[in-house]
């Protein structure tokens, strides 16, 4: 009898306990009505260990099996994937409207104050801010040289911290980021600095210092973003509070450097990114503020450095990987440009193998294998798949540049797949290193003639080669990978022609 007793009073809980179990893993697996499919990982942490490393590549896997629109568990939420071209341009171009939000994300929201550019939702502020950075980096609204110009110069000092290294084993990224970070000071201040200038100095450290280019907080940072939960949980805490500690010095230097600038220029009317929102400011137009100005300096430089820094390493790595694509672009180079020539956007339509060359760049190695999470505005349809209002979608873009069915041997590193049988570059439509629609990068500009004039002038005076004292190349697919895909520090050997 107290058998029987004590058996029907543990079975009350285990009941309960098993009808907890059935209604969690219910709501687990329970999708809105016509929600694209996809893979739900593990109760609670959803497909974060089979992806948290690598989830464009397992996104694009799974997208084979479940189609180019697809969703994912992250965490505790559901996220849509989009893994092709053209369920991108449905989205992000055709229903723009709909699909350019920007969901909140606790991790960038506690360094950028929902302030800057990047991480602004859509609205009427994000259009206003927008539009006066398209301006300006259109060279519209600027005193002074143009950006075009300022490049130019900046390529020169370049190339002579190149030179300066003449048959040396050094490190490039060194004096790649240096030079982009004086373009986005010309950009954004109206000037450039000396490389031993203390304020640069300074301004370069907090920039490189918040750009997560070592492997755990890249990988922890990307985890963070994914599931915000992490951010009190160590060691993701950890590097959490040491990245606020470095944002907060790198935008005290930007504060510093920007009212110097002002008082230096007479109150507004310094040149570059700076003075021309200045004016703004003080002609009381609306949705300009100095909090505002301030993050989305700060903004500029990180993702420009990042994005086209990075772009130029993977560019001398692929040199000294491929010798006879690097001795073709100097051919073509040396045939269209001379020796002392001044470099010039003009020449671009005359060296096809060149453009070849950085189109295949940007596909061979994504600097941003996800667009920034992007936010339904409204309630869309992409094909027959609904997605609800506010709910967060991605775009693959690792996947656009890399599927098979589209690209013949994607993973190999190829220019020639971009020109044509007369020997003319072709522009690839399925090339998207900025994204597109309304939320296509801002420095996409300035980053593509950074890119084009500083590659032409190192490959025109140097030939590049792999350290001769290591037995292996460095790797060419190895990187951090936090907000973009940046290449491990590597070292190689210039030497002048």
């Amino acid at each position: 009898m107290m058998l029987n007793y004590v058996a029907q009073a543990l079975s009350k809980p285990i009941v309960l306990l098993l009808l907890g179990a059935v209604t969690l893993l219910y709501y687990w697996y329970k999708r809105p009505s016509r929600f694209p499919p996809g893979p739900r990982g593990i109760p609670v942490v959803g497909v974060l260990p089979f992806a948290s490393a690598g989830a464009e590549k397992a996104a694009l896997k799974w997208s084979k099996e479940y189609g180019p629109i697809m969703s994912m568990r992250m965490a505790s939420t559901d996220w849509v994937v989009l893994n092709d071209y053209d369920s991108m341009r449905k989205a992000f171009v055709e229903q723009s409207t709909k699909f350019s939000g920007r969901p909140l994300i606790p991790l960038l929201n506690q360094y950028n104050k929902g302030l800057g550019l990047g991480s602004v939702d859509y609205g009427d502020f994000f259009k206003v801010q927008k539009s006066f950075g398209i301006k300006i980096m259109r060279g519209s609204g600027l005193e002074g040289d143009s950006i075009e110009d300022r490049i130019v110069e900046e390529s020169d000092h370049l190339v002579d911290a190149v030179q300066a290294q003449n048959e040396k084993v050094f490190v490039p990224q060194v004096a790649l980021r240096k030079a982009v970070i004086n373009v986005i000071c010309g950009v954004t201040f109206g000037k450039r600095f000396d490389y031993d200038d203390e304020s640069f100095k300074q301004l370069l450290k907090a920039v490189i210092d918040t750009s997560f280019l070592h492997s755990f907080p890249s990988l922890a940072v990307r985890l963070m973003g994914l599931a915000p939960s992490l951010m009190g949980i160590p060691p993701f805490s950890w590097v959490n509070s040491r990245l606020l500690e470095k944002y907060r010095i790198l935008n005290e230097i930007i504060e510093k450097i920007v009212d110097s600038e002002k008082e230096a220029k007479g109150g507004g009317s310094a040149m570059g990114f700076v003075g021309a929102y200045f004016k703004q400011l003080e002609a009381g137009a609306p949705h300009f503020n100095k909090e505002q100005l301030l993050q989305y300096t700060r903004e500029l430089f990180n993702a420009g450095m990042e994005n086209t820094a990075g772009t130029l390493a993977w560019g001398l790595l692929c040199l000294i990987h491929f010798p006879q694509t690097q001795r073709k672009l100097r051919e073509e180079i040396n045939a269209v440009v001379g020796p002392k020539d001044k470099i010039d956007l003009s020449l671009k339509a005359k060296l096809p193998y060149t453009n070849a060359f950085i189109q295949e760049l940007t596909r061979f190695r994504s600097m941003t294998p996800f667009t920034v999470p992007h936010k339904t505005n409204e309630d869309a349809v992409i094909d027959s798949y609904k997605v609800p209002e506010g709910y967060t979608v991605l775009g693959n873009v690792w996947g656009v540049h890399n599927d098979p069915d589209y690209w013949n041997e994607p993973e190999k590193f190829d220019p020639e797949r971009f020109i044509d049988n007369r020997g003319r570059f072709v522009k690839s439509d399925h090339v998207i290193p900025f994204g597109m629609g309304p939320r296509e990068c801002l420095g996409k500009p300035v980053a593509e003639m950074v890119v084009f004039i500083m590659l032409v002038a190192m490959v025109r005076r140097f030939e590049f080669f792999p350290d001769p004292q290591e037995a292996e190349l460095p790797p060419d697919d190895a990187g951090a990978q936090g907000a973009f895909f940046i290449p491990f520090p590597y070292e190689l050997v210039a030497i002048e022609i």
